[in-house]
């Protein structure tokens, strides 16, 4: 499943809790980067509209997704216009400062209230993620947002109320960016399965309806739909997207082919099915892909650690600020020292930290898949930081299978001359 809820991992409790739950739900892992969802299920238990009907009633925005595709979500370089809108409105309710001159009209003090509709417009989404991750007892940054934003609303601080909503939101957008760039990097590897291929007789079928015996013909530039055995013709095929090796590999009858390689010789192959298209080596790389965007690194795990001890002690802090002022000192310090709590909940949030962690694994994988290098999870990927040293395979890797002659110098005991031994190896 596609879920655009998800801005950090301070959401995965709260997947796990709405669908570990569930009848015949087995395993659920979350790819934070990616906004996805993988639930491992007996649908004849729990259908799959189900998995996301529970999510969407906790306000995650939830939808199915097929495997080996990527949601297409647009890349906008403006922020929502829930978003805008309410930006808008919070600048020119700044502009009420100016009624402090003695030449500006009295109604601009009024402009403040402005700050109003800010708050209108992007408060109710926190609030209702707030409560969902309240039903499931999960403190998120949701949570902490409400509270502060509740705290200074209280104080008849609208515009600083108004100022927590429009930065969180912005913010919420920001990561939505940064992840969406991550998530897209992975489209490569989706981009290797074929979607159509084509029989002997010349007729467009589409991969998922192919058979294992089913007799298909790769021409010349086509890409080969599923994994197969070469039956008549041969060709030279580009597996670099598999293997990384640069060097066309020549096919022949009885030779082994694989999806998302490319027929890039001049001849026709004839081939016979021995996969489907959901058991072949195209499909199988992206389900690696998406396993290992869902693994988790030792570094991940201890930032989630401490996020989740981390959040609760601040509110705590925050809740003791608010309170214990006003039991041992005057009324103006305790609203000073309730404004500074407020402030403590707003820069306490770990969504910074715990979203940079996942976000550069997945950059990192996805641009090592790309350049043909697979990375079978972020815990390999931190072992890097501790290699020494590495041995390589040359061809494909070090070199690029292309010769050339670099030097020639003939041996002094040589009967020919210098210009003698040039034009015979020409």
């Amino acid at each position: 499943m596609f879920v655009d809820g998800i801005c950090c991992p301070s959401e995965v409790p709260i997947i796990k809790r709405l669908l570990e739950p569930l009848p015949g739900v087995r395993v659920v892992s979350v790819n934070v980067s990616g906004r996805q969802t993988i639930v491992e299920h007996d649908r004849a238990l729990t259908p799959p509209q189900t998995l996301v009907n529970t999510l969407n009633d906790a306000q995650l925005g939830a939808s199915i997704q097929q495997e080996g595709s990527q949601a297409q979500v647009a890349l906008s370089r403006l922020p929502p216009w829930p978003t805008a809108l309410s930006g808008c409105l919070f600048g020119v309710s700044l502009l009420h400062h100016l009624a402090r001159l003695s030449s500006v009209p009295s109604w601009v003090a009024g402009l403040e209230y402005l700050s109003l509709g800010t708050i209108l417009i992007g408060m109710p989404t926190i609030a209702k993620r707030a409560l969902s991750s309240a039903r499931v007892y999960v403190l998120d940054v949701n949570m902490l947002m409400s509270l502060a934003v509740v705290g200074a609303m209280a104080m008849a601080d609208f515009q600083e109320a108004a100022a927590v909503v429009l930065l969180f939101n912005m913010s919420q957008w920001l990561e939505s960016l940064a992840s969406e760039r991550a998530r897209q990097t992975l489209s490569y590897i989706s981009g290797l399965k074929p979607e159509t291929a084509q029989t002997v007789a010349g007729a467009q079928v589409l991969a998922d309806t192919i058979q294992v015996g089913d007799i298909l013909q790769v021409r010349p530039g086509s890409q080969i739909a599923v994994d197969g055995v070469v039956v008549s013709g041969s060709s030279a095929v580009d597996e670099s997207s598999l293997t990384g090796e640069a060097r066309p590999v020549h096919k022949g009858t009885d030779d082994l082919l694989s999806s998302g390689t490319i027929n890039c010789g001049s001849g026709c192959i004839v081939m016979k099915a021995t996969q489907i298209s959901e058991q072949s080596a195209a499909v199988k790389l992206n389900r690696l892909m998406q396993d290992a965007a869902c693994s988790r690194s030792s570094m991940e795990e201890a930032v989630d650690k401490f996020a989740r001890v981390y959040t609760p002690i601040m509110l705590l802090s925050a809740v003791l600020f608010m309170t214990i002022p006003w039991m041992v000192t005057d009324t103006e310090k305790a609203w000073e020292l309730f404004h500074l709590a407020l402030v403590l909940l707003v820069i306490a949030c770990p969504c910074a930290l715990v979203i940079s962690t996942p976000i550069t694994y997945v950059c990192a994988m996805s641009r090592a898949a790309a350049l043909g290098v697979l990375v079978k999870g972020g815990k390999h990927l931190g072992a890097l930081a501790h290699t020494t040293t590495v041995a390589f395979d040359k061809t494909g890797t070090l070199t690029e299978a292309v010769f050339s002659m670099t030097a020639f110098e003939p041996l002094p005991s040589a009967s020919l001359t210098r210009i003698q031994l040039l034009s015979l190896i020409a």
